[in-house]
């Protein structure tokens, strides 16, 4: 039973200004992530596309 009021109580400590902070982060880091995956993908393809082109 004590167990289960810790939890109530950790739960109603939790303030929104840390939750969306949080949120935040998150989603820069996964906009960051996204735009170096797409520019290193960029990257790749043109190397590859000059190298091929330079064989033929």
């Amino acid at each position: 039973e004590l167990l289960g009021l810790e939890g109530v109580f950790f739960d109603e400590n939790r303030s929104d200004p840390i939750l969306a902070d949080t949120a935040e982060e998150n989603w820069n880091m996964a906009c960051i992530f996204l735009v170096l995956f797409l520019i290193s993908l960029l990257y790749s393809i043109t190397v590859t596309l000059v190298k091929v082109r330079g064989r033929i």
